[in-house]
């Protein structure tokens, strides 16, 4: 995850396990995990990278979303449907009822947060070298 606008991996905040199978999933159907993050006010974009020197990134899609200051965002699932690659095989899915009781159910301090639903978009293929 980075700053909207930012080149492929550089100015990176954090990354996100999204198909971890070395971690227990949060999930009784499928491996995944939820995510809650403190950020600056300001616009992010969420791209795949895989840890493997072995497999270089030929045309790679960004998700964009956006935080305002002070509140509490939902953004949706980012779920892909093949495990380890940098396809383009990812959906974007509101299960805001599931995910937050989850978040709720594992930390009580989030009971009477208000969330705002704004849920994250295409944004632009942050690498494109299909063309070279």
């Amino acid at each position: 995850m980075a700053p909207a606008g930012s080149a492929y991996f550089s100015n990176v905040a954090t990354g996100l396990n999204v198909d971890n199978y070395s971690v227990k999933s949060d999930f009784e159907d499928h491996q995944g995990f939820i995510d809650v993050l403190t950020l600056p006010a300001g616009s992010y974009e969420i791209y795949p990278f895989v840890l493997n020197a072995y497999i270089q990134p030929i045309k790679v899609s960004a998700i964009e979303f956006s935080v305002k200051p002070g509140e509490a965002v939902y953004v949706g699932e980012y779920f892909m449907d093949v495990a380890c690659t940098l396809h383009d095989w990812v959906a974007l899915r509101d299960r805001e009822d599931r995910d937050l009781n989850l978040v709720r159910e594992r930390n009580p301090a989030f009971a009477h947060v208000e969330f705002t639903k704004r849920l994250a978009h295409f944004s632009r293929y942050i690498l494109d070298r299909t063309a070279e």
